[in-house]
């Protein structure tokens, strides 16, 4: 009995389902890659902010309790500094625990540590003395990018204040010599909600 072999129909019909499978399957490949490289990027980032705010605990539960001075060696008006309507520096205090290196120069165990944020950039600078002079030179390092705001508050115990001193205890005639107990960060990062932290003050009463 001869054997029918395909007809044309039949080829053209089996062609066009292969093409359909493999136009499916190419899409669902670039759609797995594209689901992967999303997936590394947001744990990327996810790292980067875990980094800064351990970071950031760590400069604040080693905040040391001291006045520094400025440039012209006189006092500043309070242990920790707060500029809650700066345009780039946010705070400033001085912190214990400064690592030394094996065969640096051993100095002070003090260092003077700012928090700017420009251009969406948080970012962590620090001097190896406790009071800097024009000549020191500072570290820069930038901890976090695509964030739009950083919000600080300030608890003394018994009510928060949005900045530090609060002005009920500004003087200026004589510095304020008291930490907060505790600091409240928010940060407001780009395509993310909000991520807050709350950390006890090292040298806070």
């Amino acid at each position: 009995m001869p054997q029918r072999g395909f007809t044309l129909v039949e080829l053209l019909i089996a062609i066009a389902i292969l093409a359909l499978l493999s136009v499916a399957a190419s899409t669902l490949l670039g759609s797995s890659l594209e689901n992967q490289q999303q997936i590394e990027q947001r744990a990327e980032r996810l790292r980067e902010l875990g980094t800064a705010l351990v970071i950031m605990r760590r400069d604040l539960e080693q905040m040391a309790p001291r006045i520094g001075r400025d440039l012209h060696g006189d006092s500043h008006e309070s242990m920790l500094l707060s500029y809650r309507d700066s345009e780039v520096e946010r705070l400033q205090f001085t912190r214990l625990g400064r690592r030394q290196l094996p065969g640096s120069f051993v100095g002070s165990s003090l260092e003077r540590v700012r928090y700017t944020l420009s251009e969406e950039k948080l970012q962590r600078h620090s001097a190896p003395v406790a009071d800097p002079v024009a000549q020191t030179p500072w570290r820069t390092q930038t901890l976090l990018e695509g964030v739009r705001e950083l919000r600080l508050r300030y608890y003394d115990g018994r009510e928060w204040f949005d900045q530090w001193p609060p002005l009920s205890r500004a003087s200026a005639d004589a510095p304020v010599a008291t930490l907060p107990r505790a600091l409240s960060v928010e940060l407001e990062l780009e395509g993310w909600e909000s991520v807050s932290l709350q950390v006890l003050v090292g040298g806070g009463s």
